[in-house]
């Protein structure tokens, strides 16, 4: 299916170049399908092609710097995701801002970033709660296990039985040494999302 909507989306850059909208909009989905299928080169020369048109777009700005990251450009991702906070500050942005303090090893200004990005969403979307547990991931990578612990649990009363904040929950247990208390939180999280890296905890 993704290399079906790569065809028809050159068709749409193709058959309308008098529509610059219409143009944009076909070559930011196509960077977001190139992406998904671990295309990176591509999407970055087809975001890169979107940004000429509309260089207003913060969308557009998220896939060069998704691109730019899995190609290493990492100075060429800070540039980008400067640009998107620039014209949006929200959650996308915000946790851009974060993964990339992240890799430069600048934890705090992680935390901070990934912070605004909470603070930014709508409490209990999807997002949001994604956000709130890559904040508790955070905390717990750096010791703070209270902290984490509360996200996590704050995390599961806005989306109940949320399987990365169960995840986050089943380390935080870990952590303490309470293991049994651990596997039930990994198990919980299995039955709603069969994932292979929650599987291999229990190995």
């Amino acid at each position: 299916y993704s290399n079906a909507a790569v065809q028809m989306l050159d068709k749409v850059t193709e058959s309308t170049t008098g529509n610059k909208d219409l143009v944009f909009q076909a070559l930011s989905l196509k960077s977001a399908v190139l992406l998904n299928m671990h295309q990176f080169k591509a999407a970055l020369e087809t975001a890169q092609k979107g940004v000429a048109i509309n260089n207003y777009n913060a969308g557009i700005y998220g896939a060069l710097v998704d691109a730019n990251v899995e190609l290493g450009n990492y100075e060429e991702a800070v540039k980008d995701c400067d640009q998107m906070i620039n014209i949006r500050p929200d959650l996308r942005s915000y946790s851009r801002a974060s993964y990339l303090r992240q890799i430069y090893g600048q934890n705090k200004a992680a935390i901070e970033a990934m912070n605004m990005a909470v603070a930014a969403g709508m409490p209990g979307s999807e997002t949001t709660e994604w956000a709130r547990t890559n904040l508790a991931d955070l905390y717990l990578n750096t010791g703070n296990i209270d902290s984490a612990s509360i996200l996590y649990r704050t995390s599961l009363v806005y989306r109940k039985d949320y399987p990365y904040a169960l995840m986050g929950m089943s380390k935080v247990e870990q952590s303490k040494k309470n293991y049994d208390a651990a596997i039930a939180y990994t198990k919980s999280a299995i039955q709603v999302l069969s994932e292979a890296a929650f599987v291999s905890t229990l190995a």
